[in-house]
């Protein structure tokens, strides 16, 4: 469980239908995101290939709203100096909050984010096992779209997270990417048009970024 004085926020599965909005369209400055990967998976659970496409997922997630993600120390050997850094544990050493949980990140009790996304394999391995499709069981389906569903589920909920960080909010909310938890359909999806911020969050962002500006 977390430390005394951390609380803990989650994206987990639900089986709502929910439709989000567009992202925002306008020219925008760049801000460079890089994500230190911690890998602390099982051995074999978690290959070079897998990982590349879990973060290529988030850093497409995020593109839309001027970031730039950087990933070391596998994805890219060398990233520039970054306006953002977090470290992205991987992996099944730390406890995760609930059994159901894929991500979860960690705010101080005084409401600020630490800078440490957390993303469970084995809370993606669970969410698969009880996750149904058309009123069948996910588990049984062939194995590109298991595969699917797991990386992606990882990703998005990566992707969340940092939401929770780059926002500098403990806030869910009803659509898109700040949504508490997310339907199988959508984690399914190789599209992201429902993993988009709403309108109403990005003045939030915008004031968060321009606070990193100005330092």
């Amino acid at each position: 469980m977390p430390a005394a004085g951390w609380r803990s926020f989650v994206c987990a599965v639900g089986l709502a239908l929910l439709v989000p909005k567009a992202a925002v369209t306008q020219e925008q400055t760049r801000y460079k995101l890089e994500l230190t990967a911690i890998v602390e998976a099982r051995p074999g659970e978690l290959d070079a290939r897998q990982r590349k496409t879990i973060f290529q997922q988030v850093a497409r997630i995020w593109k839309p709203y001027g970031f730039d993600v950087c990933v070391r120390p596998e994805v890219n050997d060398r990233c520039p100096v970054p306006d953002f850094l977090v470290r992205v544990v991987l992996g099944d050493r730390r406890t995760r909050p609930a059994p159901e949980t894929i991500g979860w990140i960690q705010f101080l009790d005084t409401g600020q984010p630490h800078n440490v996304v957390y993303a469970s394999l084995d809370g993606a391995h669970l969410a698969l096992e009880r996750a149904r499709i058309g009123g069948h069981l996910l588990s049984l389906e062939p194995f590109p779209i298991r595969q699917r569903f797991l990386l992606q589920s990882v990703a998005r909920s990566i992707a969340h997270e940092l939401g929770h960080y780059l926002l500098g909010s403990k806030t869910h909310a009803e659509r898109g990417l700040m949504r508490e938890r997310f339907p199988v359909s959508d984690l399914l999806d190789p599209g992201i048009a429902r993993f988009r911020l709403e309108p109403d969050e990005l003045p939030m962002l915008h004031r968060m970024v321009a606070l990193v500006a100005q330092k």
